[in-house]
Formats: C-alpha cells, structure tokens, sequence
C-alpha cells in the first residue's frame, strides 16, 4: 500500500488494486496478510471507485462550472454506475465544488452578455442541463433586464450591416441570423422595418 495525491493505493493478494480516500484508509487499520470477507472487499472497491470517479469529476470541473446533469451524463457514457455518480456528485455538492445555482448563473450571463444569445436559444442551450424551471426564469429576468433584448438585437444588426448592404436578399439573410441567435419574430421585426431595404 501507498499514498499518492489520488489516495492510499491498497493491492489485495486476489490482483485488486484499490484507491481508497485517507479518511477510509484510516478506519479500515490495514495489516499486511490480513484476510477481508467478499463484502468487505465489495464495499472497499465500491468506495475505491467513489474516489477514483470523486477525482475524475474534478479534474473535469476545474476547467469550467459544469452542470449534475452534464457531469451525470458524461460519466454514465464511461460506464459507472447512477448510483456511484450521484453518491460521489452529492459528496462533491456538500463540498460545494459543485452548485446548479451557480452554475446557471455563470452560464446564462456568458450566453447572453458574451454571446448575446436571445431568450429561445438560451433556454435551448440550459435543457440538456435539466436545471430548475423556476431558478431558470428567475435569471433569465435578471439578466435581459440588465442586458435588454433590444440593446442585444442592435448589436447583431449593426454587425451585420458593417459587412453587408442593405438589399431585401439581406434582409431574409438577417432575419434568419436573429432567428438562430434566439430571438423572436416579434422582437425584431420592427427595428427590421425601420431599415431602409434596397
């Protein structure tokens, strides 16, 4: 057995190799030639993967806020158990490396302030997170108050009429380009009016 930054690596006579936290390593007093039942051995690798998958999360959510969902999501692809994922999410959410709340905060401000994405395609990019509904809204209100729709949309029309002319082929053009930055119809289509087509 040894110490490592990932744990204590404990190595059973049978070929299994364990990585167990310090805390568990502790209140197991390993001996060398000591004799576990099978359930003991169950439960030390089940606890052994809590914390080789506690440290993949992680190392996974240090580059960027990460939603339980998506972190749920790529690892039941890896092949670990719901049951493995949740204990070592929960374990991490006491911990508060992980927080839906923020995370949905951090998300909506850099979609709509960095991005400058409209409602729609803002609620597209949260779904696969199946964060709550009503935390959604709530921030959603927040942040089109502080970034209004208008000021966005103004922003992608004097893009767009900074590289091209105003023709009626451009129009069609710009009016789906608002459409697929998550604006609605109704939203733009009288600042749209107001342009002088050619």
């Amino acid at each position: 057995m040894k110490g490592n930054k990932s744990g204590f690596s404990v190595n059973l006579s049978s070929g299994i190799n364990l990585v167990l936290s310090a805390e568990l390593f502790l209140e197991n007093s390993f001996l060398k030639g000591q004799i576990l039942s099978e359930q003991k051995v169950q439960h030390l690798q089940d606890e052994s993967t809590k914390t080789i998958l506690s440290n993949k999360i992680l190392n996974f959510i240090s580059y960027r806020h990460r939603s339980r969902q998506e972190i749920r999501n790529k690892f039941i692809v890896r092949g670990y158990s719901e049951k493995i994922i949740n204990s070592s999410i929960s374990k991490l959410e006491e911990l508060g490396y992980i927080d839906d709340n923020l995370f949905a905060e951090m998300f909506i401000k850099s979609l709509v302030k960095e991005k400058k994405l409209g409602r729609c395609a803002v609620n597209y990019k949260l779904s696969p997170h199946s964060l709550d509904k009503n935390l959604v809204s709530e921030l959603l209100d927040e942040i089109y108050e502080k970034y209004p729709t208008k000021v966005l949309l103004e922003y992608h029309i004097n893009k767009f009429l900074n590289v091209k002319e105003k023709s009626n082929k451009n129009k069609s053009k710009l009016y789906n380009l608002l459409k697929r930055k998550g604006f609605i119809y109704y939203e733009f289509e009288s600042v749209i009016n107001e342009i002088e087509w050619r």
